[in-house]
C-alpha cells in the first residue's frame, strides 16, 4: 500500500516565498489553497527559506482509508499537518465531533507519511483548527480530552498536537 499521486503533482506542491500567507479550505471537495490575506489558518514565515506547501485532498490517494488531513506545510525541519474544519454551531458537542473527525483525519495522515518513510528526522506538528472559534476560547473545548489526545499524538506518532490557527517557522 504506497502513497499515490492522483492529480499532477505540480498543482499539488507549491514552494511559498511569502513571509505572510494564509490557508483556506476549498468549497465543493476543492483541495485547501493560499490566500494573500483572510484565511482559516495563518502561516508566518520567519526564516529566510521558503515554506512548501502540500494538497492533500484531492492530490493523494491512500487507497485503503480515504480520512487525511487538508494540507501539509513544511520546510527542512519541520512538517505540519493541517485540517481545517468550519463549523456551523457552537454547540458542544458539535465542536467535539468535529474536532475528534479532525484529530483521525490527522493521524491517519501521518502515520501513512511515517510509513512511507517520508518524515524522517524532522519536527512534526499537527493541527486542528476549528475556524470558528477564535484561539483564545478554543479552552471551550473540553480540556481533559485535549490533553488525552495531546498525548495520544506525542507518545504514538511522536507529534506535537496543537489546537490553533496559526503557525510560525522560526
Amino acid at each position: 500500500m504506497s502513497l499515490k499521486v492522483i492529480n499532477n503533482f505540480d498543482d499539488c506542491l507549491e514552494a511559498i516565498s511569502a513571509k505572510h500567507f494564509f490557508i483556506q479550505d476549498g468549497e465543493n471537495n476543492q483541495p485547501a489553497f493560499i490566500k494573500q490575506n483572510d484565511g482559516q489558518f495563518e502561516v508566518i514565515n520567519k526564516t529566510t527559506k521558503d515554506i512548501n506547501f502540500l494538497k492533500v485532498d484531492d492530490c493523494l490517494d491512500f487507497e485503503v482509508d480515504t480520512k487525511k488531513c487538508d494540507c501539509i506545510v513544511f520546510n527542512e525541519e519541520t512538517f505540519c499537518f493541517i485540517e481545517l474544519k468550519t463549523l456551523q454551531s457552537e454547540k458542544t458537542t458539535i465542536k467535539t465531533k468535529r474536532r475528534k473527525k479532525a484529530e483521525e483525519q490527522l493521524k491517519v495522515t501521518i502515520n501513512k507519511f511515517a510509513d512511507e518513510g517520508l518524515i524522517q528526522n524532522r519536527q512534526r506538528e499537527a493541527y486542528v483548527s476549528l475556524t470558528c472559534i477564535k484561539e483564545s476560547t478554543l479552552t471551550n473545548i473540553p480540556n481533559i480530552s485535549n490533553q488525552e489526545a495531546i498525548s495520544d499524538f506525542e507518545m504514538n506518532l511522536d507529534t506535537s498536537l496543537y489546537y490553533k490557527c496559526k503557525k510560525e517557522f522560526n
